[in-house]
């Protein structure tokens, strides 16, 4: 029998969950893509101060992209699911919420907008509200986790002991798990290994900061760069861009029509300095 284990510990390190159960033959697997993207969302969640057993993400983490990630894959992998919605509930208020409209159309928006809703009725910062006002329940309604389709006993129970949290947004499932104990750290954990959610912490989950990060990893740029590097539109890319600018956080030169843009040194030393 192969066995296939991930854990995700608590902080003292006595207590561990198996985030994935022995596979005893090829049925319980997934295809090879799927479970690629299941390690990848493991060392995400992992390097974002979940205790989950991957190796520690060294790429840039995109905050909403994770979680629209998570929203596909996370029907394949519990555990992901449980563990993203504990740490909304602990740090939502450092998504941003407008980036987050963005990646409505790559998330599971059903799942999406039952983790928020649970996630904002535990404890959640309420602006995540404005995100599940976005989302819809899935139809036709179907089991929450794809695993449980090959299990009969469970396939039945997911049914008949659906949790109105969950059976509202179009999906059977009995669960709904909390990972606290499975935290690794605090703000400083997340801080020291993510500038961007550092400086999201100083300057607000805004365009703002998605400019001064971005600008912070690039000399310069065009404001076209900015915007599509971002994924907000040009003319509020600018008009924010213009305000740094008059207000001496950005330096501006313009060839012809085409203005470049750059942090001042005294920001980029400041930014520099951002860490817990």
């Amino acid at each position: 029998m192969q066995q296939s284990a991930k854990r995700i510990k608590s902080r003292n390190g006595k207590k561990e969950r198996i985030a994935s159960v022995a596979s005893t033959s090829e049925e319980n697997k997934f295809s090879p893509e799927i479970e690629g993207k299941i390690d990848t969302l493991y060392d995400k969640w992992m390097s974002l101060g979940m205790g989950m057993n991957g190796k520690q993400y060294i790429n840039d983490i995109d905050l909403e992209q994770t979680i629209a990630e998570t929203t596909m894959i996370g029907r394949y992998e519990s555990r992901l699911l449980w563990a993203m919605l504990t740490w909304i509930i602990t740090y939502g208020d450092l998504i941003n919420v407008s980036r987050m409209m963005h990646f409505l159309k790559t998330s599971e928006k059903a799942v999406l907008g039952a983790i928020l809703e649970i996630a904002v009725n535990n404890g959640a910062d309420k602006k995540l509200i404005h995100i599940v006002q976005k989302c819809s329940p899935r139809d036709p309604a179907d089991l929450l986790f794809i695993r449980m389709k090959k299990y009969g006993f469970s396939y039945a129970q997911e049914l008949t002991e659906s949790k109105e949290e969950w059976s509202k947004w179009g999906y059977y499932s009995s669960e709904t798990s909390f990972y606290f104990d499975a935290i690794l750290g605090n703000r400083k954990f997340i801080f020291n290994h993510h500038k961007n959610l550092a400086i999201r912490a100083i300057f607000g989950p805004n365009l703002r900061a998605e400019i001064l990060y971005f600008l912070y990893k690039n000399s310069e740029a065009y404001i076209k760069a900015v915007s599509n590097a971002t994924g907000f539109a040009y003319f509020p890319v600018y008009n924010e861009i213009k305000e740094l600018v008059r207000n001496g956080i950005l330096n501006s030169v313009t060839y012809g029509r085409v203005t470049v843009v750059s942090l001042t040194d005294f920001m980029y030393k400041f930014l520099h300095q951002v860490h817990a």
